[in-house]
């Protein structure tokens, strides 16, 4: 377990690693192992230490291909991934984190059911399946550098690298702290590796970010800092909101920029963060909160919140929708989720299933909404509308 375990805590964004899976080891042995890929190629390293396994009779071994998206979390891709191996993989770490809290990062881990001529067959992801798995970030990813900003005490120095280009060609930005890397050595390694991660170089900037006494970061550089409030808008880290950028030259001060961050820095097509997280709550009936979703220059949106002001904000920052209905999220008797509005919204389950799928490959957790259906009712509470779809929904599948 402990090859697997330093793999994990080895593996950055756009990695890929090899994978073997059992769901019938006898107790007290991993029933999940992984090999860099890098490291072997063949996965025969994988397979001899996946022989040291006792399986009970009849159980049937799994193996394949592990990715860690551009998103943060894993892919795995198989002939034999189910619903059934994804919630016995889940149960099983869920068990074990005691033991080995780094199983903790195959959180919200895709199944991809692969054919023998290499199509996808169906896709499995469930994320209630995780509710006892807390998060943890892969290296390279933006949830890493958003917690060690968080964690960044007064005074601590961290290396960092904001690049136009990150991985997936975004801008991003990676720190590491300088005290478990003096020189730097490791950091320039961990920069080569992202930078493999994109289609083509931009502008970058490097150097030493520290946390301030008066609670704002200040970025010290020797690169020029002309990009610096476009890339650091684009993050869109409400934490870096009045950070200062300084530019040395000569051992002196040669240029500062203040930086801003406001909320419509947000991409909020890409950017489902904060959705997310609340539809992660509503995990029993009963729980709810309140959704708006519309049409903005012919893209759909669907926004959730718990506040009818940040409901509001977040629905002006959008812009003016051609079509838009808001209301309540409640979780059904049988755990589906029930859309309920007092204003018409003719195909909304059908445009919610378009939505989810679109976003469904980054955003693993919008599983939530399968089977989600749609109720329109007038002031009186006379019902008006009934949508659903099931046969629609199963395209998260497949």
């Amino acid at each position: 377990m402990e090859s697997t375990l330093t793999a994990l805590n080895k593996l950055m964004v756009g990695d890929r690693f090899w994978f073997w899976f059992c769901a019938g080891v006898e107790e007290e042995q991993p029933k999940f192992r992984i090999s860099v890929m890098e490291s072997d190629p063949g996965m025969r390293a994988l397979m001899a230490r996946a022989k040291e396994s006792k399986l009970a009779v009849g159980a049937i071994p799994i193996s394949g291909l592990g990715h860690v998206s551009t998103a943060g979390f894993v892919q795995l891709s198989c002939s034999l991934a189910s619903d059934d191996m994804l919630k016995s993989l889940a149960e099983w770490i869920g068990n074990n984190l005691h033991l080995y809290p780094e199983l903790a990062k195959l959180k919200h881990a895709q199944l991809f059911n692969i054919s023998p001529n290499g199509k996808v067959r169906s896709i499995h992801s469930d994320s209630s399946v995780w509710s006892t798995v807390p998060d943890m970030a892969f290296r390279g990813t933006a949830a890493e550098t958003l917690q060690r900003l968080q964690k960044m005490k007064a005074g601590q120095d961290y290396w960092f690298w904001l690049a136009e280009n990150g991985p997936g060609d975004k801008p991003f930005l990676h720190l590491l702290p300088v005290t478990r890397d003096p020189e730097g050595k490791s950091f320039v390694k961990q920069i080569v590796r992202l930078r493999q991660r994109t289609s083509g170089y931009g502008v970058e900037i490097k150097g030493i970010v520290q946390y301030s006494q008066r609670g704002t970061y200040v970025f010290t550089t020797e690169n020029e800092i002309e990009m610096a409030q476009t890339l650091f808008a684009a993050l869109a880290f409400p934490v870096l909101n009045d950070s200062l950028v300084i530019r040395n030259s000569g051992g002196r001060i040669a240029q500062t920029k203040n930086i801003s961050i406001t909320a419509t820095n947000y991409d909020y097509r890409s950017d489902l963060s904060n959705l997310v997280r609340i539809l992660t709550t509503l995990d029993s009936p009963g729980k709810k909160c309140l959704f708006w979703m519309g049409v903005v220059a012919e893209e759909c949106y669907l926004l959730l919140a718990n506040d009818k002001e940040k409901l509001k904000t977040s629905v002006q920052k959008i812009g003016k929708a051609q079509t838009s209905t808001r209301g309540q999220v409640v979780v059904s008797k049988a755990n589906w989720l029930e859309f309920k509005t007092q204003s018409p919204y003719p195909k909304f389950i059908d445009q919610l299933i378009d939505w989810t799928c679109l976003h469904h490959r980054d955003w693993p957790q919008l599983s939530r909404l399968k089977g989600a259906r749609m109720t329109f009712s007038d002031k009186t509470k006379t019902l008006l509308d009934r949508q659903k779809n099931s046969i629609g929904w199963k395209r998260l599948n497949g």
